[in-house]
C-alpha cells in the first residue's frame, strides 16, 4: 500500500492535485501535467496506467450530460481509430527504453505547447477517413504516453462546429480511448494491486481539486489561466527531459 509519508508518493500527490485544479479550471492539461512526473517516478508503463485510471474516474461524472449532445457521426470514426491505435501504443510503452519514453513524453508536450501557443487549428472539413486517422493517432498516444487528447482537441475545435457537441464528443472520445488502454494494460500485466491502491488513494484529492478548479473559474480570466497552464507544462516537460 502506498505510504503517505514516502517522499515520491507525496510528490505524485502534489502534482495530481495541481493537475486536478488545472483540469477543473481550464478543462484540459491534467494528463500532460501528470505524465512527465509519473513517468519519472514510476516508469512509463505504470505512469500510463495510473494516469489513464485517474482520467477515467474524473470523466465518469461527465458522461451522462455528454451523451445528450454527442455527435455520433464524428465520434464513431474517432473511436474506431482509437481502438486501432491503442494496442500499438501499449506495445511501445512496454517495449521501448524508459529514458527514451521519458524524453519522448517531454518532447510531445513541448510540441503541443508550441501549437497551442500559436493558436493553430485544423481548418478543413471533418471527414470520416481523417477522423479515423486522427482517432488512431490519439489512441496510439493514449496507449504510449496517456496523452491522447491534444490531437483530438486540435482537430475538433476548429471550423463552425457546435461547441456543446464538440465538448461532448471530446469527453466521450476520451472514455472510448481509455477503455482499451486500461484493458490492454491489464492484459499485459502492467496494472496490479499496487497501482489500483495508488489510484484509489489519489482519486479523492484529484476529484476535489478538479471541483475546486471549476469553482475558481470566475476569479481569473480564462486567457490568464490557459497561459499559466502552458507555462507549467513547459517547465515540467523541460525538467523531465533534462532530469
Amino acid at each position: 500500500m502506498p505510504d503517505i509519508f514516502d517522499q515520491s508518493f507525496v510528490y505524485i500527490a502534489a502534482v495530481v492535485i495541481a493537475a486536478g485544479l488545472i483540469r477543473g479550471f481550464a478543462g484540459f492539461g491534467s494528463s500532460m501535467i501528470m505524465a512527465p512526473v509519473l513517468v519519472h517516478v514510476l516508469g512509463p508503463a505504470e505512469a500510463v496506467a495510473t494516469n489513464m485510471l485517474l482520467e477515467f474516474i474524473v470523466s465518469l461524472q461527465l458522461i451522462p450530460a455528454a451523451r445528450k449532445h454527442v455527435d455520433l457521426k464524428i465520434l464513431a470514426p474517432l473511436g474506431l481509430g482509437a481502438w486501432i491505435g491503442v494496442p500499438v501504443g501499449i506495445w511501445i510503452v512496454v517495449a521501448v527504453d524508459e529514458d527514451i519514453m521519458r524524453r519522448s513524453v517531454s518532447i510531445i508536450i513541448l510540441l503541443f505547447v508550441i501549437i497551442l501557443s500559436l493558436g493553430w487549428r485544423y481548418k478543413g472539413d471533418v471527414k470520416v477517413w481523417l477522423s479515423t486517422l486522427i482517432g488512431c493517432l490519439g489512441g496510439l498516444l493514449s496507449g504510449a504516453t496517456s496523452m491522447g487528447g491534444p490531437p483530438i482537441i486540435l482537430y475538433l475545435m476548429s471550423g463552425p462546429h457546435d461547441p456543446v457537441k464538440v465538448r461532448s464528443t471530446i469527453i466521450l472520445y476520451f472514455v472510448m480511448s481509455i477503455i482499451p488502454t486500461v484493458a490492454g494494460l491489464f492484459w499485459v500485466g502492467v496494472i496490479d494491486t499496487e497501482i489500483l491502491i495508488r489510484v484509489i488513494t489519489l482519486a479523492p484529492p484529484f476529484l476535489v481539486a478538479a471541483w475546486v478548479g471549476s469553482r475558481l473559474f470566475h476569479l481569473a480570466s480564462e486567457v490568464f489561466f490557459r497561459r499559466l497552464t502552458l507555462v507549467l507544462l513547459t517547465i515540467i516537460a523541460l525538467v523531465s527531459f533534462f532530469a
